[in-house]
This record gives structure tokens, C-alpha cells and sequence, in this order.
């Protein structure tokens, strides 16, 4: 983990502030008036800055709660599958609306799907494998309680048909309050009404050559006033890194 600054006239400009450390992996963070507000892989609720040189101070967790790990054995006569499900919640991401003062999350429940096969005839056990799943529950938008990370559901995600809007991983918001997020689902970017929940699909990134890439998702994405730019950094498997931009005004979408 460590801290860069990114270049607003130049955003593939990257300065590194700190050297990477041991601790748990940052999945979203904000600044507000110089604070960073962020949560941790493990649900930390924590802020720091620069004149702190970026070391955290936990303040909470998010507070939400999960079932229990639970397992599984499927015997399909030739192999035996045994699997473990870990049910978890993840703050995926942060954004400040200016409209309303208030830090918004973008919170997801999921389950963590281990598992490896035994050859019955001979016993000899395969690799462990693992994959993350979408759960019940899906992902909505929350208030973050400053003093603390506790979350406050505002609304639940859907498509326009009224199902769960499946495999959302980065949000953001301008500052007349329009909320975006973005899903890997169909590689989508779309609005959300924040009183029904309800988003509306407005550019793809599938004439990109990214679609359908199940290496290739978001990682993150974040408004920018001055040129009312939506930057979008995508990671292929955290080996390499692509930024794109999507203009609120001209509805145009492009790599960088």
C-alpha cells in the first residue's frame, strides 16, 4: 500500500508521496478538505493526510454484519468436491457529495467460493481454487458516519428492470449530486436515482477491447469539477493499469 498523486492536466502523471507498507489493503478512500477518509479490506473505517504522512488513524468499521463461513461436499462419483463459502461485505468505494455534505459508500456483500476436487479412484487431490460470487443482498449506496464508519443504507442498487445490478466496483459522484458508478457486469457506466435505486446504463466500455476480459475490471473512479471528466483506472490482474475518461457534458469516452 502507498500513496501517489495524480497530475489533473496530465492524469497519466503519477508521483509516488509514500513507499508502499504492510497493512491492510486499502479498497476506498476520499479527500475532503485536505482529509482522506477510507476503509480497509477488513472494513477498518480510517482518515489520514499528507501532514500526518499518510499514517492511518482507525476510527471504526463499517459495522455490518455477515453469516458465518459454511461448507459443502458434492460427490459426483469420479471426484468429490469439497468447498468452503465465506460470506463477506466490502466498502468498494467512497465519494464526498457537495450537494448534500455527506460522504457516501458504495457497499457490496459477496461470497468467497474456495474449493478443490478428490479423485475418488485414487485419492489424488486437485490445486485450491477460488472466486468471488455476487450475494443477496447485492450492493447499495450508504451515508459514512464520520465519526465512526458506521453505514446508513440510502438505497439498494438496480437495474431499470428492477433486478440487482450485478458486480458494482466503483462509484462517484459531481457536485450537483448526481451519482455513477460503474459494473463489470456488461462494463457498464450509470447513473442511479438515488430515491428508487434505479440506474440508467449511459457509456460502455465495450469498443474498447476491454469487454469481456475477465482479467480487466475497475478499480476505481473519481469526478473531476474542473474538466467534468469521470477518470476510470482500470487493472488487468494488478500487473498493469489503463485510464479513461468519460466527459459528463459531451457524453464522449476515451483512453488516456
Amino acid at each position: 500500500n502507498g500513496f501517489s498523486a495524480i497530475d489533473r492536466t496530465n492524469p497519466s502523471n503519477v508521483t509516488n508521496l509514500t513507499e508502499g507498507e504492510e497493512a491492510e489493503k486499502i479498497f476506498a478512500m476520499e479527500m475532503v478538505n485536505g482529509v482522506i477518509y477510507g476503509y480497509d479490506d477488513a472494513g477498518n473505517f480510517f482518515t489520514t493526510s499528507a501532514e500526518a504522512g499518510f499514517q492511518r488513524d482507525y476510527l471504526g468499521g463499517h459495522g455490518m454484519e455477515v453469516q458465518e463461513p459454511y461448507d459443502e461436499i458434492k460427490n459426483f462419483g469420479s471426484y468429490v468436491y469439497y468447498y468452503t463459502y465465506t460470506p463477506k461485505f466490502t466498502v468498494r468505494d467512497v465519494a464526498w457529495d457537495a450537494s448534500t455534505g455527506r460522504l457516501l459508500a458504495l457497499g457490496c456483500y459477496s461470497v468467497i467460493k474456495e474449493y478443490y476436487y478428490v479423485q475418488t479412484s485414487t485419492g489424488a487431490a486437485s490445486a485450491p481454487y477460488a472466486e468471488e460470487l455476487e450475494a443477496v443482498g447485492g450492493c447499495a449506496i450508504y451515508e459514512v458516519d464520520l465519526e465512526t464508519g458506521a453505514l446508513t443504507v440510502i438505497t439498494n442498487i438496480y437495474t431499470e428492470g428492477g433486478d440487482d445490478y450485478s458486480g458494482v466496483y466503483a462509484m462517484t459522484v459531481t457536485d450537483e449530486g448526481q451519482v455513477y458508478v460503474y459494473s463489470t457486469y456488461m462494463d457498464f457506466i450509470a447513473t442511479i436515482n438515488l430515491d428508487t435505486g434505479l440506474t440508467k446504463n449511459i457509456a460502455t466500455f465495450q469498443n474498447l477491447g476491454y469487454y469481456g476480459d475477465s482479467d480487466c475490471h475497475s478499480m476505481a473512479m473519481t469526478y473531476d469539477p474542473v474538466t467534468k471528466n469521470i477518470y476510470v483506472l482500470f487493472t488487468q490482474n494488478g500487473n498493469a493499469y489503463f485510464l479513461f475518461k468519460y466527459n459528463v457534458v459531451t457524453t464522449m469516452i476515451s483512453s488516456m
